[in-house]
Formats: structure tokens, C-alpha cells, sequence
């Protein structure tokens, strides 16, 4: 039996699409490692965000229409992405949308979460009342500042 990859012909967005993802799970401290923090994934969300009020004219974001348009048209899986799929929800009891929410909102529930001591974690790097810097397991870096701390909103 043989297997012809298929190609699905994909325009681009005439505009950049801004999105707000959210990650849903918790941690605990490691047992083994001072400054590593253990992280088991419960779920996440994807949304749509609004465009920044100071859009440089070059990089227009598009807006829920657009949006619509890209993640809600209908998409005929590949025989890779239905296995995928098949293995999220026996593996880790994957919950995933059929659609998206009216406002644009596409969710998942990991009911068997994912990760644990040796498979996601974060490393601090630094912490201060200000600022978090934190290494994950696959070299990713995040530098986090504090939106509440007066000194980084300008009210002194």
C-alpha cells in the first residue's frame, strides 16, 4: 500500500493575526533540583487579541473576521493529524474542540495531565520583585516583569 502525501493549497491572512494563549496546569517544587519547578499541563486556550492602540501603518492587524475566516473554515484532516489526535486523547485523555467559541476561542482539557518531575519543567534563572527569567526543559527562555510592581506602571 502506498501513501501520496496530499498538499492543501494555504493563502495567508492579508494582515497579522494577533492571538492571546493560555497554558492551564500546575507545579511543585522538585524534589531533587533547589531551583526547579516541576510542571504537570491541565489544558490552554487560544483566542483572538485586539490590536496594540500604537499599530505601526505596515503591520496592520487583521480582526475577528479574519480570524473566522483562517481557523474556522473547514479542514480535512491528514491521516498524520487524525493519528495525532487519536493518540492525545487515548494517551492523555484529550478533550478537543469541534469548533470555536463565537468570540473565537478554540479550547482543550487534558484530563491525564502531561509532564512531571523529569519531563516539564521550568529552572529560575532569576526572581525579584520585578522581574522572573526561567528556563524550560527544552531551552526555552521567558523573561516575565511584574505588570503590578508601581515602578514598571510609571505610578511613583
Amino acid at each position: 500500500m502506498t501513501f501520496s502525501p496530499t498538499f492543501v493549497e494555504a493563502t495567508s491572512p492579508p494582515h497579522r493575526l494577533r492571538a492571546l494563549y493560555k497554558v492551564k496546569g500546575y507545579f511543585l517544587p522538585d524534589p531533587e533540583v533547589p531551583n526547579r519547578i516541576t510542571v504537570w499541563f491541565t489544558g490552554g486556550h487560544l483566542t483572538p487579541a485586539s490590536a496594540p492602540e500604537k499599530e505601526v501603518a505596515d503591520l496592520e492587524c487583521g480582526g475577528l473576521k479574519e480570524w473566522m475566516e483562517l481557523f474556522g473554515a473547514e479542514h480535512r484532516r491528514s491521516w498524520g493529524e487524525s493519528l495525532g489526535i487519536m493518540g492525545a486523547k487515548l494517551f492523555l485523555g484529550a478533550e478537543l474542540p469541534d469548533g470555536m467559541e463565537t468570540d473565537g476561542t478554540m479550547s482543550y482539557t487534558l484530563h491525564r495531565p502531561y509532564g512531571g518531575h523529569g519531563k516539564g519543567y521550568v529552572d529560575i534563572l532569576y526572581a525579584d520583585h520585578e522581574v522572573l527569567v526561567t528556563k524550560g526543559n527544552s531551552g526555552t527562555l521567558h523573561v516575565m516583569v511584574n505588570q503590578n510592581n508601581e515602578t514598571t506602571t510609571g505610578n511613583h
